[in-house]
């Protein structure tokens, strides 16, 4: 199962996300985007493990703190392809500027 985490600003703290069942619930919030990427980091070791992952890193005018994001992944799970992109303007306009995410599942051997 494809999983998705997102980052994105809002009411000055940040809201994580993860797309479960095709429903977006709300995670955790985080008062800084190192917390926030760690904890994405660690989402996505729990789903793949062990496993090799294809990944996707999706931002909104953010390609910096997506590439922070990327390194974070990289250095815990075996990635054996990855895109990085801009969100579509008609998802940023929901999200707003400043959002960072991810969406990853792991590859069967």
């Amino acid at each position: 199962m494809a999983e998705v985490a997102v980052v994105t600003n809002s009411c000055a703290s940040i809201p994580e996300y993860l797309l479960e069942h095709l429903r977006i619930r709300t995670v955790a919030y985080y008062i800084h985007r190192g917390q926030a990427y760690q904890q994405m980091a660690n989402m996505v070791v729990e789903v793949v493990g062990k496993s090799e992952a294809k990944i996707a890193y999706v931002h909104v005018g953010m390609q910096c703190e997506v590439e922070r994001l990327r390194e974070l992944v990289e250095a815990k799970v075996n990635v054996v392809e990855s895109f990085v992109g801009e969100l579509s303007p008609a998802l940023a306009v929901h999200s707003g500027p400043g959002t960072t995410g991810l969406c990853y599942y792991p590859v069967e051997s």
